[in-house]
């Protein structure tokens, strides 16, 4: 039996900040309390994505409590 609930682990991509606010809010209604994303939360971006897209993402964790460990960019 699970006493505690296991991290959420996902690699997102360049998400819009709202829809980011959604996923993680429907994963803590499910009890999902750690966030392991590849930004830990982690984010990959294709070098199309424009600078401000990463920044206003970056912001949409720090507000969620959502602490990214990697991010990486390329094709």
């Amino acid at each position: 039996m699970i006493t505690t609930m296991p991290p959420l682990v996902a690699v997102i991509g360049a998400v819009e900040p709202p829809l980011l606010t959604v996923w993680t809010s429907h994963y803590r209604a499910l009890g999902v309390e750690r966030f392991h994303l590849a930004f830990h939360l982690a984010f990959h971006f294709p070098d199309h994505v424009p600078e401000q897209r990463r920044r206003d993402l970056a912001g949409a964790c720090h507000q969620l409590g959502v602490t990214p460990v990697a991010v990486s960019t390329g094709p």
